[in-house]
C-alpha cells in the first residue's frame, strides 16, 4: 500500500521540462525511431509543426489574390466557383467524349454495311405477305371441316349414375 501513495515522489526544485521532452524525443522505441511524431532524432532539420506552417493551398473560401481597394476596378470577379467550373469543365469533357464516341460508331456501322452490301440477302417481305394470306385461307377451311365433323357427330349419353336398390 505504501507504493500507491503519491506523496512521496516530489519533483526538484530545478527541475527543466524542455530538457525533459528532449529527453523523450531522444529515446528510441523499438522500432528504432524517436518516440515524437515528427519521427525527429535529426538535428539538422528544422522541424516545421503543422500548426504553424499554413496551408499549402488556399480554401475556396479564401481569395486567391489579396482584397481590392474599393476604388481599384481592374478585373471582374470569377463567374463561377472553383468546384462550379471544376463540374462544368468535366461535364464538357464528358459531352466532347460521348460525341467523339457516337462518330466512331457511326463510322464503324457504316463501313460494316458498305463490307456487307451485296452479301446480304434482300428483303423477304412480300414472300412473307403472300405465304401468311395462303395460310390464313388454308387455316379458314380447316376450321370449317373440324366445325362441320362436331356437329355430325351425336351427344355422348352421360355416364351411368350409381345403382339404387337390388
Amino acid at each position: 500500500l505504501r507504493e500507491r501513495k503519491m506523496g512521496g515522489e516530489k519533483k526538484p526544485d530545478n527541475f527543466d521540462f524542455r530538457a525533459y521532452i528532449a529527453m523523450r524525443k531522444a529515446n528510441a522505441g523499438a522500432d528504432g525511431k524517436s518516440r515524437s511524431k515528427g519521427g525527429g532524432g535529426e538535428k539538422g532539420k528544422a522541424k516545421v509543426e503543422a500548426h504553424t506552417r499554413g496551408r499549402a493551398w488556399p480554401r475556396a473560401t479564401e481569395p486567391r489574390v489579396p482584397h481590392k481597394i474599393a476604388n481599384d476596378n481592374k478585373k471582374a470577379a470569377p463567374a463561377m466557383t472553383t468546384r462550379q467550373n471544376r463540374l462544368a469543365k468535366g461535364y464538357e469533357a464528358a459531352k466532347n467524349h460521348f460525341k467523339e464516341m457516337t462518330a466512331r460508331v457511326k463510322g464503324a456501322a457504316e463501313k460494316f454495311t458498305a463490307s456487307r452490301k451485296g452479301k446480304l440477302p434482300g428483303s423477304n417481305a412480300e414472300q412473307v405477305s403472300k405465304h401468311n394470306v395462303k395460310q390464313r385461307t388454308a387455316d379458314a377451311g380447316a376450321k370449317a371441316k373440324t366445325k362441320a365433323k362436331t356437329q355430325q357427330k351425336p351427344p355422348t349419353p352421360p355416364p351411368p349414375g350409381p345403382r339404387k336398390g337390388r
